[in-house]
C-alpha cells in the first residue's frame, strides 16, 4: 500500500499542470511595444522552464494558459499576483494532466476584442469587462476549449501567433 501511495505520489509530483487565469492590466490602453516586451520575457522565462502556453489580449484584460512543471507554473503565477500593473487576478482553471495543449509554444500571443471572446463563449456581442470576467469564470471549460481552438487554427496556419 505505502509503494502504492509512494507511486502515486511520484506520478502526480511529475504530471503536467495546467492553470488559466485572467487579470485586469492597470490600463486598457497599451503600447505594442510593452506588449511586446511582456511577450519577450514570458516566452524567455517559460522556455527556461519548460512551461507552454498562451497570452490572449482584450482591452486590458489578460487571459493566459500556462502548463508545465507545478512548481514552475504557481512560480509564474504568483508573479503576475505580485506585478503591481495586474488588478483583480484570478484562476479560472486548474488542473493536471498527461498531454500538453500548447506543445509547439513557449508562449503563443494574440490580441483580440472583449467582442469576439464573449461571442465564442455564448454568442453575445455585447459586454462590458465584468461581465466577461464573470461570463469566464462560470466558462471555464469553454475558456479551454476556445483557447486550444485558437491554438490549433494558429499554428496550424503561422506556427506562432500574431498579432492582430
Amino acid at each position: 500500500l505505502l509503494k502504492t501511495i509512494k507511486n502515486y505520489l511520484l506520478k502526480k509530483l511529475h504530471s503536467l499542470y495546467t492553470l488559466v487565469y485572467l487579470s485586469t492590466y492597470h490600463s486598457s490602453e497599451i503600447a505594442e511595444t510593452e506588449l511586446l516586451a511582456i511577450l519577450n520575457r514570458c516566452r524567455k522565462n517559460n522556455s527556461e522552464r519548460q512551461v507552454t502556453g498562451l497570452l490572449i489580449f482584450a482591452e486590458g484584460t489578460f487571459i493566459q494558459a500556462l502548463e508545465g512543471n507545478k512548481e514552475d507554473v504557481l512560480e509564474i503565477y504568483n508573479k503576475v499576483k505580485g506585478d503591481s500593473r495586474h488588478f483583480g487576478v484570478a484562476k479560472i482553471l486548474d488542473h493536471h494532466h498527461n498531454k500538453r495543449v500548447f506543445e509547439k509554444w513557449s508562449m503563443g500571443f494574440k490580441t483580440t476584442s472583449l467582442e469576439s471572446i464573449s461571442h465564442f463563449l455564448k454568442g453575445n456581442n455585447e459586454m462590458e469587462n465584468n461581465d466577461l470576467i464573470n461570463l469566464i469564470k462560470s466558462e471555464r471549460t469553454r475558456v479551454l476549449t476556445f483557447l486550444h481552438s485558437f491554438y490549433e487554427n494558429n499554428f496550424e496556419n503561422h506556427g506562432v501567433a500574431r498579432m492582430s
